[in-house]
């Protein structure tokens, strides 16, 4: 019978890895971008919004 603990413990672990991985991703790429010399980022109002 499969072990389904050890399943998903091994299944877990590697996803909260791959969900850090990505966040310091994001935090890296969000740096390189505000420490350019970029125009800010505005919001833009959709004028079909009622």
């Amino acid at each position: 019978m499969a072990d389904y603990k050890k399943m998903y413990h091994i299944l877990f672990h590697e996803t909260t890895d791959v969900i850090e991985q990505l966040q310091k991703a994001q935090q890296r790429a969000e740096k390189v971008y505000i420490e350019s010399d970029d125009a800010p980022i505005s919001i833009v109002e959709d004028e079909d919004e009622d």
